[in-house]
């Protein structure tokens, strides 16, 4: 979740975001398969779902 959050968060754009000069580009494809595999991942190492962790992402995105 960590992970994801700092995504996110990341402001200069050097980060894994997905851009628009990404959409409908495999980089953009690869970029989101590693963002829900680390969603994946920390809901199995949290115990949470992957739906709860999206709406603590929302959450916290919003906040």
């Amino acid at each position: 979740m960590i992970r994801l959050l700092e995504r996110m968060r990341a402001a200069d754009g050097s980060g894994e975001r997905i851009s628009d000069r990404m959409l409908g580009t495999g980089e953009a494809m690869c970029t989101c398969a590693a963002l829900v595999a680390d969603m994946i991942i920390d809901a199995g190492q949290e115990g949470a779902s992957v739906a709860a962790l999206l709406e603590k992402a929302k959450r916290e995105g919003a906040g």
